[in-house]
C-alpha cells in the first residue's frame, strides 16, 4: 500500500490533493456563468469549511466527492457554453471504476442522466441539434451504458436496505443522529448539519426570488426541482451531507449571482456576506 512505501504522510498529502481537485472544479464550474467572485469565494470557503469533514475518514468515499465535482462542471459547462468539455471523455472510464469503488456512484448516475434529459430537451426545443451535442450526448450514454452493466454495484444502495442487519452510524437520518447527542448539545452537533441547513434555507430562498424574476425560466427551475431533491437525500443518510453540498452549490450560486444582478439587492448580499465573514 502507498503508506508502507511512502508513511503516513502519503495519506495527508491525499486529503489535499481531493480537497483541492474538489474545490477547484467547483471553482472553474462557478466561473462558467458568473464572475462575481465575491460570492465565488464565499461559496469556496463554505465547502472548504465541510469538505474536510468527509477527507479525513480516509475512505474511497474522496472519488466519489471528486467525481460528483466533475460531473457537475462537465454538465454546466454544456449547459451554458453549449459545447462539450475535454473533461468530458474521462465519463465511460470514470463510470467504469466507480461502481467497483463506491455507492455514491448511483447519484452521479441519476445526474448525468437528468442532465442528457434535460440538454437534449432544450436542443429540440431551440432546434439546434449539432454535432457536438451528439458527441457529448454519445459519451454521456456511453458512461451510463458502462454503469448499467454493473447493475447490482451501481445500485448497491438498494440492496443495502434489505439488509435488516446493516447499522451504520453515518447511515442515519440527521434526526437520528441527532437523537444520539446527549450533552453539550451545541457544541457536538456536527458542522455539517449547520451547514447543510444553511444551504437548504438559503437555496430555498434564492430560488423563490428567482422564480419570481423569471418564472419562464424553465429549464433553470427544472435543474432546481431535480438538485434540491437530491439535496434532500442527506436528511435521509447524513453521510451524504457533504457530496450533497458539493452537487448543488453551482446551482445555489447560480440563481443567487442572477438575483445579484439587481444592484438594490446586491448591496443587501454583499452586506450579509461580509457580515457573515467579519462575525
Amino acid at each position: 500500500t502507498p503508506v508502507r512505501f511512502f508513511g503516513l504522510k502519503i495519506i495527508y498529502l491525499e486529503r489535499i490533493f481531493f480537497g483541492i481537485g474538489i474545490l477547484f472544479l467547483a471553482y472553474l464550474t462557478f466561473k462558467i456563468f458568473t464572475g462575481n467572485n465575491l460570492l465565488i469565494s464565499t461559496t469556496l470557503i463554505f465547502l472548504g469549511y465541510v469538505i474536510p469533514s468527509r477527507l479525513s475518514l480516509d475512505r474511497v468515499e474522496n472519488f466519489s466527492l471528486l467525481f460528483l465535482a466533475l460531473i457537475n462542471y462537465v454538465c454546466f459547462y454544456r449547459y451554458f457554453k453549449k459545447c462539450t468539455s475535454k473533461l468530458a471523455y474521462i465519463l465511460p472510464l470514470i463510470f467504469l471504476i466507480w461502481p467497483n469503488m463506491h455507492p455514491f456512484v448511483v447519484i452521479g448516475y441519476a445526474i448525468l442522466l437528468f442532465w442528457m434529459v434535460l440538454i437534449s430537451s432544450l436542443a429540440l426545443k431551440q432546434k439546434s441539434i449539432d454535432k457536438n451535442l451528439k458527441l457529448f450526448l454519445a459519451i454521456s450514454f456511453m458512461a451510463l451504458v458502462i454503469a448499467t452493466f454493473q447493475f447490482n454495484k451501481t445500485f448497491y444502495f438498494s440492496q443495502v436496505n434489505l439488509v435488516e442487519s446493516f447499522d451504520v452510524g453515518e447511515m442515519d437520518s440527521i434526526a437520528k443522529r441527532l437523537e444520539k447527542i446527549e450533552v453539550d448539545y451545541i457544541v457536538q452537533v456536527p458542522f455539517e448539519i449547520y451547514a447543510y441547513f444553511i444551504a437548504r434555507l438559503l437555496m430555498a430562498i434564492t430560488q423563490l426570488i428567482y422564480f419570481w424574476q423569471n418564472p419562464k425560466a424553465y429549464f433553470e427551475h427544472a435543474i432546481f426541482v431535480i438538485y434540491f431533491a437530491v439535496f434532500l437525500i442527506a436528511f435521509k443518510y447524513f453521510r451524504f451531507i457533504a457530496a450533497s453540498l458539493i452537487i448543488i452549490s453551482p446551482y445555489m450560486l447560480f440563481s443567487l449571482s442572477r438575483i445579484a444582478e439587481s444592484k438594490s439587492i446586491l448591496r443587501y448580499i454583499q452586506s450579509a456576506i461580509y457580515a457573515v465573514i467579519l462575525g
